[in-house]
């Protein structure tokens, strides 16, 4: 009887283990629910709220855009005939904000082509700033206009020589260099360092501009900057075969008006 007695209690001690233990780990299991459920709450209301600001954004940047391209043709306008150079300073700016701001809507990429014809209206811009004397020379081969790149990343390359490089020394001009060699699309910019910049460092352009490469293109792009012989060279290279005309886009019922 004793040991009936012992079987019994112990057998009822388990069971009663096995329930409390169930119980807490089914307590747990419903108290990561509910909180895992009150956070897809909060991540829902945080999307609903972000939604809301990005369409409050979208309006917005079909205002702004729309006001200032009106401003900027009213100016055009209201100058040209007195001042055609600051008239067509004016286009030239125009042009570019309107390339920045549609840049990359035909699936992330623009033919090079285009982007080459914004880098030599800023350089029209800045030697108007200059009265032409800013010693730069500029050169794209005409293989190099039909590649598709991801946009900003020539103008960025460019200007940044305007920002750091001594473009005032006639014996050593910058220069801004794009060509096809070898299944690869080299850009080379060189320029002298202008002595507030003497210790020159990449900055945040050429960081970021790095970064979007490699999101792109992987490994296989490749930007590297340096000082050669007194001046700051980068160079960036990406395979031609990445380069390629990409798909259509897929028609969409959305219709944005730009004008």
């Amino acid at each position: 009887m004793k040991q009936v007695y012992r079987g019994i209690y112990f057998m009822g001690f388990a069971t009663g283990y096995y329930f409390l233990k169930t119980y807490l780990s089914e307590k747990k299991k419903s108290e990561f629910l509910e909180k895992q459920r009150l956070n897809d709450i909060i991540q829902q209301q945080r999307m609903e709220q972000e939604l809301v600001n990005a369409e409050n954004a979208f309006l917005k940047a079909q205002i702004n855009p729309h006001f200032l391209f009106n401003t900027l043709d009213f100016i055009y306008h209201q100058v040209h005939d007195s001042s055609p150079e600051a008239g067509e300073a004016i286009i030239d700016l125009s042009n570019m904000m309107r390339y920045a701001m549609d840049a990359g809507r035909n699936g992330g990429v623009e033919v090079l082509g285009k982007e080459i014809e914004q880098v030599e209206s800023l350089i029209h811009l800045y030697q108007i700033r200059k009265r032409g004397k800013y010693c730069i020379e500029f050169q794209a081969n005409n293989e190099v206009r039909e590649l598709y790149l991801i946009p900003l990343v020539l103008l960025t390359l460019v200007e940044n020589v305007f920002k750091h490089g001594e473009l005032l020394d006639e014996e050593n001009p910058a220069s801004i260099r794009l060509w096809e060699a070898d299944g690869q699309l080299h850009i080379c910019t060189n320029n002298g360092i202008a002595a507030s910049n003497y210790t020159i460092k990449s900055g945040h352009g050429l960081a970021n501009t790095a970064n979007r490469l490699h999101f792109a293109y992987g490994e296989a792009a490749s930007l590297k900057s340096q000082q050669v012989n007194g001046n700051f060279q980068v160079e960036l290279s990406v395979p031609v075969d990445l380069l390629q005309r990409p798909a259509p886009p897929v028609p969409s019922s959305i219709k944005i008006d730009r004008e």
